[in-house]
């Protein structure tokens, strides 16, 4: 063999053992993850995802509340999805570092969620969902100086952006928080979807993001109800007969009647009847009372009566009936008694709804002050 022959052989085994040495051992393991760094955007429902690359059993650590992780463990390769949960309120960034465990190594990743947009909302709080109406405490975040809310048919502004929906909302009135914490809505139909959107404003007229929230009205047809009739008006007492139909196992009875400063139970009858307190208002005012007051629901009906004070003209009744699963009935049942009339109050009028199919809200609510007056003035029939 010749001296080329020699140095042929010698560089061709040593190309193999290199070869040889740069492939992975089977039973080795590998565990790598890509990218080591990631960034989301402010907003809730912000998406990526990052990649694990291995040849054994993982699991995942770490997690954030802001933060939904597709998965916490697995085997092998596997392309894993991020979503936030939240929107970043805040003017600073926030992380969360996840670890990612093999059965020999970690690797880190940080997920970072930017910096929001400044907090101005206002959002709901306490719902009542009736089948003729909607009520809902207001929470506001922020230096909310005033708001805008309406409410529509949700089927009919499916296709809107938040710019069309901050586009109408201006065209409606604006309430400040210091008179009104609440959303009210007399409701035209039973069954039907229907989305709340609001969007405040601070004392430079910037406007925060929409708010919005979808909900269905209660149904009218098989609801749990305790039926009041017949009220009369007598020297000391009012009369009236209550009837439960076959699906209600009891009721909450509450009634207004007159303060010394005005005809109260008045008032909340008329604002019933042309729609400007909606029945979700009244079965709030229950709902408070049954909390703070440990109101028990009544359980039997037939002829009923209250004492009545020789300087009462009037008197608002109303009952707000559950089935034996103590879930609320989808209506409130009332009639109204005075001095000039002892038939049942007229039907409500049921609100005007507009192109867009957005629902008429009349401006004259009762503020804050007069909700707590109200809340005052309710007492508890205990039958």
């Amino acid at each position: 063999m010749n001296n080329l022959s020699v140095i042929a052989l010698v560089m061709m085994s040593s190309v193999m053992m290199s070869m040889s040495s740069c492939t992975p051992d089977p039973d080795d393991n590998i565990l790598s993850v890509s990218p080591m760094d990631l960034s989301m955007g402010g907003d809730k429902g912000e998406m990526a995802s990052f990649g694990i690359t291995a040849n054994t059993m993982w699991t995942i650590s770490g997690d954030a509340d802001w933060l939904w992780i597709s998965s916490h463990s697995g085997d092998g390769n596997t392309q894993i999805q991020l979503k936030t949960l939240y929107a970043n309120e805040t003017d600073v960034p926030r992380a969360v570092t996840l670890t990612i465990t093999g059965e020999s190594e970690s690797k880190s990743i940080k997920i970072t969620q930017e910096a929001g947009a400044k907090a101005l909302y206002v959002r709901t709080t306490n719902e009542i969902i009736m089948s003729d109406g909607y009520y809902a405490d207001l929470e506001f975040v922020g230096d909310v100086k005033g708001f805008h809310y309406a409410c529509y048919y949700a089927d009919r502004v499916r296709a809107w952006t938040d710019e069309d929906f901050k586009r109408d909302l201006k065209t409606k009135p604006a309430f400040s928080p210091g008179e009104y914490n609440y959303a009210d809505y007399v409701l035209p139909a039973a069954n039907t979807n229907y989305v709340y959107v609001a969007v405040a404003y601070d004392e430079h007229n910037e406007y925060g993001p929409i708010v919005k929230h979808e909900f269905t009205s209660k149904s009218s047809s098989s609801s749990y109800d305790a039926f009041v009739g017949n009220f009369k008006q007598e020297s000391t007492r009012w009369t009236f007969d209550i009837n439960m139909n076959t699906y209600c196992d009891s009721y909450y009875p509450c009634y207004l009647t007159d303060d010394y400063s005005g005809n109260i139970a008045t008032i909340a009858a008329y604002g019933l009847v042309n729609g400007d307190i909606s029945t979700a208002f009244f079965a709030h005012l229950i709902d408070t009372g049954i909390k703070t007051q440990s109101m028990e629901p009544a359980k039997r009906d037939g002829s009923m009566q209250l004492t009545r004070r020789s300087d009462q003209s009037a008197i608002l009744f109303w009952t707000w009936g559950q089935n034996t699963q103590k879930v609320f009935s989808g209506n409130i049942q009332w009639d109204y008694c005075s001095s000039y009339s002892s038939s049942r109050a007229p039907k409500r009028q049921a609100p005007a709804v507009d192109e867009n199919g957005c629902i008429e809200m009349k401006a004259d609510k009762p503020t804050i002050q007069e909700v707590q007056a109200l809340q005052q003035s309710i007492r508890v029939a205990r039958f």
